[in-house]
């Protein structure tokens, strides 16, 4: 028996018609591995109404100002947010601020109570909340 044999031996069914450790975790896996995918497609993304952070998917904010909520990225640079998004740099309170917000080319692309924005410093038009 060599090194290796040895090292996983302790996997092998232990009596006949019983699995072993490792077809044990396999099935298990096999079991969760669409639980886990489906999670994963359950987060808010860029531009989706949040109440909280944990709503939005990982490494997102819930920027709660606007109505319902936005997730977002805090601190972007161009060329950095996913593909539905565009990096916006505008001037808050005479600081340079930027968020990754949901791409648009017309009102109809963003969710109700929104507006595809050309006016937020990114490269092409963003839905957020109408200019006050």
């Amino acid at each position: 028996m060599n090194s290796v044999t040895r090292a996983v031996s302790h996997l092998a069914p232990t009596s006949p018609g019983r699995p072993g450790a490792r077809a044990v975790w396999v099935r298990a896996l096999g079991l969760l591995a669409p639980l886990l995918v489906l999670g994963a497609g359950c987060a808010a993304h860029i531009g989706d109404p949040c109440t909280s952070n944990q709503e939005c998917a990982y490494g997102h904010s819930c920027d709660l100002a606007p109505p319902g909520g936005y997730c977002l990225v805090v601190t972007c640079k161009p060329n950095s947010c996913a593909a539905e998004a565009w990096c916006a740099s505008y001037v808050v309170g005479g600081r340079t601020q930027s968020y990754c917000l949901r791409k648009c080319q017309e009102d109809g692309d963003c969710r109700d109570g929104y507006r595809c924005r050309f006016d937020l410093g990114a490269p092409a038009g963003v839905c957020y909340t109408a200019a006050k």
